[in-house]
């Protein structure tokens, strides 16, 4: 009686198993599926421009995100880029006059 009982039992652990990756599985797919979304997804982002009257290396600093859009100021000195933060379907510069209206 005991040999039945613990094939039994290692019978049900294989079919628990088997949920269990097929579970994972499936989350695998879903999170995959996602991220594919998410990377097509139209993303758009407002630069501020800095008042800075060099001439040298500028760079963005994020200042906000959300809902598909990302706020940027422009600062002086080396340092990220717009393609460090990833693609964006469009771009649109503004002074700080035109980002404070």
């Amino acid at each position: 009686m005991p040999q039945k009982l613990h094939r039994r039992a290692r019978t049900m652990g294989e079919g628990m198993r088997s949920t269990l990756v097929a579970r994972v599985k499936k989350l695998e797919r879903f999170a995959t599926a996602r991220q594919k979304r998410a990377d097509t997804a139209v993303r758009h982002a407002f630069i501020q421009i800095g008042d800075c009257d060099s001439d040298g290396a500028q760079h963005l600093v994020m200042v906000s995100s959300g809902e598909g859009g990302c706020s940027f100021e422009e600062q002086p000195g080396p340092g990220l880029q717009l393609s460090d933060f990833g693609k964006f379907v469009w771009v649109l510069y503004l002074t700080s006059a035109e980002a404070n209206a």
